[in-house]
């Protein structure tokens, strides 16, 4: 005989009628921004309203995982508070996505994301509804700049000009935007010689980004550097530096160095 009792334990049997996956948007590398995009889906028969966290000052419902931890770095909303509702009603079988910021280790990991409304608004569905974990696998991070290295004429006669190649290589696997001399500014390659560090010129030649290029993976660029030197023995070395005074996220900035190079210029 068929009772309310075992009507209730049929419903706490059923499960929310929400269903939640999630998968990473391309690759992802140890230490970098990476990011997951989080499904939801009414598996129910009657419409299902949940809280989206679209509203400006609201916590975002979805937190992202990796090995059970919580891995979310951050929540970027740019919503007007009079436009943005706080829920969302979906038809049965209809989706919504959300794309949460993560950073994972290096490895062999499992990603996974949680749902999370509690309190929810009047008349949304409140609770927790965790996605099934899928395999994550973290590449090794990218070499932390570019490789830099210094090219020298294989003679060099004292008191003869001569010109040395600081030759930038991306190894990595992401494209940079690198500053590469071309419109003015303060130096960013210098040429160290002796244990004294030496900028080199730029050329006054300007127009909008024209001193900024993207260095895809494997590629390279090169500055050059006239020296005269005395007869003896000397040190050399390339430097490239970007400083703070650059903010866009996209910019390399940092120090990359040349191993040292020992020459030995001749007499005339």
């Amino acid at each position: 005989m068929f009772t309310a009792g075992a009507f209730m334990v049929g419903l706490l049997l059923a499960g929310p009628p929400l269903e939640v996956t999630v998968r990473p948007r391309g690759p992802v590398q140890a230490g970098e921004v990476a990011e997951a995009v989080v499904w939801h889906r009414n598996i129910g028969s009657t419409p299902l309203t949940l809280f989206t966290g679209g509203a400006c000052g609201e916590v975002d419902p979805d937190t992202v995982t990796v090995d059970g931890a919580d891995a979310r770095i951050a929540s970027v909303s740019s919503c007007e508070p009079a436009t943005s509702p706080s829920v969302r009603t979906l038809r049965p079988g209809q989706r919504w996505e959300t794309v949460v910021a993560f950073q994972a280790a290096e490895g062999a990991q499992r990603l996974g994301a949680v749902y999370r409304a509690d309190p929810a608004p009047p008349g949304a569905f409140a609770g927790v509804v965790e996605a099934p974990p899928v395999p994550l696998k973290v590449k090794p991070a990218d070499p932390p700049g570019p490789v830099v290295t210094l090219e020298l004429p294989r003679r060099i006669r004292s008191g003869k000009p001569f010109t040395v190649r600081v030759v930038h290589r991306n190894q990595g696997s992401r494209g940079w935007i690198l500053f590469n001399e071309k419109c003015g500014g303060p130096p960013r390659d210098f040429v160290v010689v002796d244990g004294v560090e030496q900028g080199i010129p730029t050329v006054p030649r300007c127009r909008e980004w024209d001193d900024r290029m993207s260095l895809e993976p494997g590629r390279r660029f090169e500055t050059r550097h006239t020296l005269v030197l005395e007869a003896g023995r000397h040190t050399l070395q390339a430097r490239y530096r970007v400083g703070d005074a650059y903010e866009s996220a996209v910019v390399w900035k940092g120090e990359a160095v040349s191993p040292v190079v020992e020459v030995e210029v001749a007499a005339p």
